[in-house]
């Protein structure tokens, strides 16, 4: 073995002296803990009390423990072998060199982001997020390590893989002609967790308020877009509804709300939300917590939420989460779902503090989210803190209904299927137009491939919320604010309106349509 065995590269400085070469075989330097493990017949050598008092010198101090041959190889058994110290001390000067050029480009925050077959280098610049390179994973890894263990001074005792950690970096210890006073970090496991994947955000504080940046450094790109188009069109969303949804995706804060029972598209439909907004914005940084991470957002950092049981602990995770989340400068948030007040309370606030928000919330009816939140905590989440269409920004209501195959589905207006529906949905549908072309579920045939369907159709609506409808909220409950909005010419049509219409047209089945969105009733009566 040419040089010293080490533990875990950790905690030390570039101006640790070269251990001698011949201690290699007699040696065991644990970075971890500062501590020199060493043959107890050197323990007096000239040369190695000459290297340990050069160290000291430097600022290092080293605490010496003598050993037995037997018990320094079962030493380097259980610590993790690194190949030699300048190596260790290369990774960290151009660790220290990303922190330098992100400086130099007057970077706010500083990304490296472990991916699974590579890592990548983005600066949040004051033209947004951009890239400055990309590096094999291995090496993003040890440049996180080397950061964490090697620059930052406070921070945990130990570099702990599947914890979320922050650590800083004083002034002191950075070149002064960076401009730097410290670096605040955080770091921690992302998804796909299972390849790997860290991040570390690393936020630049600077002497002076207004940020030099030099000039002369080539220009970056934003980060690569993800490809395809915006498909809320095909989903079943009309032009006026895409429109309202693209007017709130360009909101700088405030809280974007789906609602629905469980399997009724939402994370589907926001997931399109949020990659057309990456097509459009991707200068703009997304964090996410989710449980589980239903679809993979490569352009993002995905924090899944693990190791909870119940929708409590859950709940508390995902509040514990957007702190950390907070501390890794977003611009956009999802988080999976709002379950329970802290949760909320943490979508709040990171709201007021100036970030998108997008989540989800179990409502039967998307104007009764007000009432849900405030159930959940009636002194915290009280209406009157929230109703404000600065912080609520949208609430979507969605369903999804199967579209019938045109080939097998049932014609009602045929006579001898003409008592196939029942007598009061046929009553209810006639008071909303003709229902010649209603149809119903047939047997399925082999071009549905026996499922009696097509694909399936969103059923959305979309509130923008406005001061009105927030004061109606706080003044005269949810009754008053929906019946109060649904009368203004911006409102869409209830998601029931919007299903009818699917059925009269013959695309659903008004049986479903009463499974799934509401009761069919007579045109006026609600």
């Amino acid at each position: 073995m040419e040089n010293n065995v080490v533990a875990m590269p950790a905690n030390t400085k570039p101006s640790l002296s070269p251990i001698p070469p011949k201690f290699n075989e007699h040696m065991v330097f644990d970075y971890e803990n500062h501590t020199v493990y060493i043959d107890q017949r050197f323990c007096g050598d000239t040369i190695f009390l000459t290297w340990i008092e050069r160290n000291r010198r430097e600022g290092i101090s080293l605490s010496v423990k003598p050993a037995t041959p037997d018990e320094l190889a079962k030493l380097r058994a259980s610590v993790r072998v690194v190949a030699d110290i300048d190596t260790d001390l290369k990774t960290r000067q151009e660790a220290l060199g990303i922190i330098l050029t992100g400086a130099q480009y007057g970077a706010s925050d500083i990304h490296i982001t472990l991916k699974g077959d590579h890592s990548e280098v983005q600066f949040e610049t004051r033209n947004g997020l951009v890239s400055y390179k990309n590096f094999t994973q291995s090496e993003g890894d040890k440049f996180i390590r080397s950061i964490y263990q090697g620059i930052a001074k406070l921070r945990d005792n130990s570099f702990k893989d599947l914890e979320y950690q922050s650590a800083q970096v004083a002034g002191e210890d950075l070149p002064p002609k960076s401009g730097l006073t410290s670096v605040r970090i955080m770091r921690g496991p992302c998804y796909p967790q299972d390849k790997s994947c860290h991040f570390m955000t690393l936020r630049l504080q600077y002497a002076d308020s207004a940020i030099q940046v030099d000039n002369r450094l080539p220009p970056l790109k934003a980060p690569e877009s993800p490809a395809g188009t915006f498909r809320l069109a095909n989903m079943g969303y009309s032009p006026r509804q895409i429109e309202k949804i693209s007017k709130v995706m360009d909101a700088p804060d405030g809280v974007i709300i789906y609602t629905g029972p469980t399997g009724s598209g939402k994370t589907t439909s926001l997931n399109e939300v949020l990659t057309q907004m990456a097509r459009l914005k991707p200068h703009r940084r997304l964090v996410t917590a989710e449980d589980p991470v239903e679809y993979p957002m490569p352009w993002a950092v995905q924090l899944p939420i693990t190791g909870a049981k119940g929708d409590k602990e859950i709940g508390a995770k995902y509040a514990e989460y957007v702190r950390t989340m907070l501390r890794m400068a977003p611009k956009t948030i999802l988080l999976g779902e709002l379950r329970g007040p802290e949760v909320a309370i943490a979508a709040i606030e990171a709201s007021i503090t100036g970030h998108q928000v997008l989540t989800t919330i179990h409502t039967t009816d998307p104007f009764l989210v007000v009432d849900r939140l405030e159930i959940m905590d009636p002194v915290r989440l009280n209406r009157k803190i929230f109703c404000d269409p600065k912080i609520i920004r949208a609430v979507v209501g969605q369903r999804l209904i199967a579209q019938l195959c045109p080939h097998c589905s049932i014609p009602i207006a045929n006579t001898n299927n003409a008592n196939m529906l029942d007598q009061r949905i046929r009553k209810s549908l006639s008071s909303w137009g003709d229902i010649g072309k209603v149809r119903i579920k047939g047997k399925g045939c082999d071009r549905c491939g026996h499922s009696g369907s097509v694909r399936r159709l969103a059923i959305p609506e979309i509130i923008l919320t406005n001061t009105q409808l927030m004061n109606d909220y706080i003044e005269y409950g949810s009754a008053i604010a929906r019946r109060n909005y649904r009368r203004t010419e911006y409102a869409d049509p209830s998601m029931i309106e919007t299903a009818i219409r699917y059925v009269l047209a013959g695309y659903i089945d008004p049986v479903a349509v009463e499974g799934s969105v509401d009761l069919i009733e007579l045109k006026g009566a609600a």
